[in-house]
């Protein structure tokens, strides 16, 4: 939803008179302008935030249920303010904000995603942008202050208070070193469009993976980071990182010399149900055989510990992501058979990496695909 310029005007209009300029130091001095990242703005004199909810316009604090309420989905959205955004041409395009990630964090730690529904500059005011941002479902009515921080690109904002039901000073505790971010006496200009270049750089910054944005993305890229994960991309950095699972083949296991007809990923590849003529005895197989071999139990075990153990994390995650938009189907006219989809798995899990229209022309030949498309049973 938009926000009535002329009422955001005023409302800002006056917080940048009552505010004195301050300079970000300390962490951020050692990267560059448009690698640096996106700061949020306070009050003059603490780390709360600078808040209004999304339709009145009203301070915190916020209930979670928004008055008067304008659709199906009544959870509040609040608006924050952000300066120092370094964005690509057109990020922001139509209030677009698919490159944003945002997090509130309780006072017992308890961490809360919150979906970003809106960046825009603030009309008047290039400089800063105004953020609308929606309540977690799972947070209470009257939980206090959370600390809630932006993510941009790579780069994580510092985090500002907000008021969920009550204030609650103090708790949770600001982070170290953090200091109030109000608004410049002086509304500052819109940063210039950040190069290609630039945002690759950002990859290649040690002070990036050093810090808690190498975390960030190894959760990003990753089935969840280990402690030898985060130790191993901080000492190479992340685009060293993202060379060497690129470059990572898909595990086979068994001897054939073809990768087309190998088993990527140990995906285990099991027999076809026996076929049997009606009256004739069932072929001899109890609860657990069936479930071993002739269920997709253990592709569904194995897709399990592959994202536990497996050391081509990009490629079990990048793979997943495929299996979700060129789908077929677990079962299909009772075909609840491994031997059947293994070859499917694999594909998507050998092609992941490389070209697209391969993987499509793969699939389009891979009997699971066949079996799921055709029009028998339609």
């Amino acid at each position: 939803m938009t926000i009535p310029s002329i009422v955001l005007r005023k409302r800002f209009a006056s917080v940048i008179c009552s505010s004195v300029l301050l300079f970000i130091g300390g962490a951020y001095s050692s990267l560059s302008a448009s690698t640096s990242p996106p700061v949020l703005i306070s009050d003059s004199v603490s780390t709360r935030a600078v808040a209004f909810e999304s339709v009145t316009m009203m301070a915190g604090p916020f209930k979670l249920t928004m008055s008067p309420s304008f659709s199906p989905d009544s959870r509040t959205r609040i608006v924050i303010f952000a300066m120092n955004m370094n964005l690509l041409a057109g990020e922001t395009a139509n209030g677009n904000p698919t490159s944003f990630t945002a997090d509130a964090e309780d006072a017992a730690h308890n961490h809360y995603p919150l979906n970003v529904e809106y960046v825009d500059q603030v009309p008047g005011f290039p400089g800063i942008y105004m953020i609308i941002l929606r309540l977690n479902d799972n947070m209470a009515s009257n939980m206090g202050d959370v600390l809630v921080g932006l993510g941009l690109h790579t780069m994580s904002s510092n985090r500002v208070r907000v008021a969920i039901g009550q204030a609650t000073p103090g708790l949770p505790a600001d982070d170290p070193g953090a200091v109030a971010t109000p608004a410049p006496a002086i509304p500052p200009a819109a940063n210039p469009p950040v190069t290609m270049t630039e945002y690759q750089a950002l990859f290649d910054n040690p002070a990036l993976a050093a810090g808690p944005d190498g975390l960030r993305f190894l959760e990003q890229a990753t089935w969840g980071p280990s402690d030898s994960d985060l130790t191993h991309v901080r000492s190479i950095g992340m685009r060293p990182w993202l060379n060497e699972q690129l470059t990572m083949s898909p595990q086979f296991n068994d001897s054939s010399t073809d990768p087309k007809f190998s088993l990527s990923s140990d995906y285990p590849f099991s027999p076809s149900y026996p076929q049997f003529y009606p009256g004739s005895p069932a072929p001899p197989c109890d609860a657990t055989c069936t479930r071993d071999f002739y269920t997709l139990y253990p592709l569904q075990k194995q897709f399990m510990l592959n994202a536990l153990t497996q050391p081509d994390q990009l490629r079990q995650r990048l793979s997943f992501s495929f299996h979700k938009f060129i789908v077929t189907g677990g079962q299909v006219l009772n075909n609840n058979q491994p031997f059947w989809y293994a070859p499917y798995l694999q594909t998507i899990d050998r092609n992941s990496f490389g070209n697209f229209r391969n993987m499509l022309f793969e699939i389009t030949l891979n009997p699971r695909m066949g079996e799921y498309l055709n029009m028998r049973g339609n």
